[in-house]
């Protein structure tokens, strides 16, 4: 089992909200010049997809991209990273700043347990 690795694409962020309703998403807001946002990307998600349940969804969002800034202000990212999860397309949590692996991977087992009592 490991978590589906998303790309976005020319998808918006409430797009790929809705295309991955069924999954627990989350959306990683960051910028290549980061580097707390480097180790999220390089370190730590990486262990995190690979550990996590195929119930999960993550797609890293560069906001130097096209559109990509204006969503993350919407969404209330000013400060990069940010990670969102969204459950049945509701934010259900959130991390600001760089977050280890396992802290992630707690919050993910906590939403996939809900999933399946559900």
């Amino acid at each position: 089992m490991a978590a589906e690795k998303v790309e976005q694409g020319k998808r918006t962020i409430a797009e790929l909200v809705r295309a991955y309703k069924d999954k627990l998403l989350l959306i990683v807001f960051y910028a290549r010049w980061c580097k707390p946002c480097t180790k999220l990307l390089n370190l730590e998600l990486p262990t995190v997809a690979q550990e996590a349940t195929d119930e999960t969804a993550i797609c890293p969002v560069d906001v130097q991209e096209s559109g990509n800034y204006y969503d993350s202000r919407k969404f209330k990212a000013e400060k990069v990273p940010v990670t969102l999860f969204f459950r049945r397309g509701e934010e259900v949590s959130r991390i600001s700043g760089l977050a280890k692996a396992q802290t992630i991977l707690s919050r993910i087992k906590g939403y996939t347990q809900k999933f399946e009592t559900e």
